[in-house]
């Protein structure tokens, strides 16, 4: 985070401190306002949101504490205060709660044996292209956090497995739809069964917006489908041979100028991107790593 970001979120910070303690009275009030505030100011997510007012509604003594902490905390006018940074880490504590609850039946093995069969039945146990491997959830989070996203975005994973990345990006971000595009049907399959249990499990519980935030998967080879309109893409390219890498390449470039390519291993084969952002991160296959591009 550069300076003029950081004294910029201290300043956001100190304003919502101030509202806090102006009122309103008791600390089930102010946590409501406190989570309205922090979406209000992209502090937070619309699931960060109810996630916080779920504490409320549970009457989960962090809430009580969370309000304490802040209203006991200097304000400052330089730092990010400690108050914001316990409130990230609990609504990504939750947040990661969510998502491992979606995997309790699909762990990462059970993924594997599914890609394995599918490519067995199909006679594909020569593409590489279709090996299976999945995102670690920390490293992924933290590379789409330095995505600069819109309420209304659209989130798409070109090879989706069984959907952990569109699940990442639809519990942590304002994304209006988060899409995932898989070739094996099995894997589709998985990644549909999860989608149900999202739907009618979770959804109904953290979704304020109307419509509500959509997910959908789609049983398809990524080039037959048009994702043009997508702002955020992302494949896991570390096994893409040079053809399969310049078709999706050549397709990418019908993306709107500014909208966001993720890939690892691999950078896009196109000169309309810029790599604006380029690191080694530890993944289930081991080390990647990840090229974040934009469309110029």
């Amino acid at each position: 985070m550069d300076d003029a970001k950081r004294a910029a979120d201290a300043d956001v910070c100190a304003e919502i401190r101030a509202r806090l303690l102006a009122g309103p009275d008791g600390h089930e009030a102010k946590l409501l306002l406190l989570a309205s505030l922090l979406h209000r100011h992209g502090l937070t997510s619309s699931i960060g949101k109810s996630l916080l007012k779920e504490l409320l509604f549970q009457q989960d003594v962090r809430g009580r504490q969370l309000i304490d902490a802040i209203l006991a905390e200097e304000a400052s006018d330089t730092a990010v205060p400690a108050w914001r940074t316990r409130t990230r880490k609990l609504i990504d504590i939750e947040t990661f709660k969510l998502f491992d609850s979606l995997y309790l039946d699909c762990p990462l093995e059970k993924g594997k044996d599914i890609s394995r069969k599918d490519r067995e039945e199909q006679e594909l146990l020569h593409e590489k292209s279709l090996v299976y491997g999945e995102v670690d959830y920390h490293a992924f989070l933290d590379i789409l956090s330095r995505v600069p996203t819109r309420p209304g975005d659209t989130f798409y994973d070109l090879g989706s497995g069984t959907g952990r990345a569109v699940f990442l990006a639809r519990l942590n971000f304002d994304f209006a739809k988060c899409v995932g595009i898989e070739l094996l049907q099995g894997l589709h399959e998985a990644a549909a069964e999860i989608c149900r249990n999202y739907t009618e499990f979770v959804q109904p519980t953290i979704s304020t917006t109307s419509p509500e935030l959509a997910v959908a998967f789609f049983h398809s080879s990524f080039l037959d489908l048009d994702w043009s309109h997508a702002d955020v893409c992302f494949a896991n390219s570390t096994c893409f041979d040079a053809s399969l890498l310049y078709k999706m390449s050549v397709q990418a470039e019908r993306l709107r100028p500014g909208a966001y390519f993720i890939t690892f291993t691999k950078p896009l084969d196109s000169t309309a991107f810029d790599i604006i952002f380029k690191q080694r991160y530890s993944m289930s296959w081991g080390p990647a790593t990840v090229y974040l591009h934009q469309r110029l």
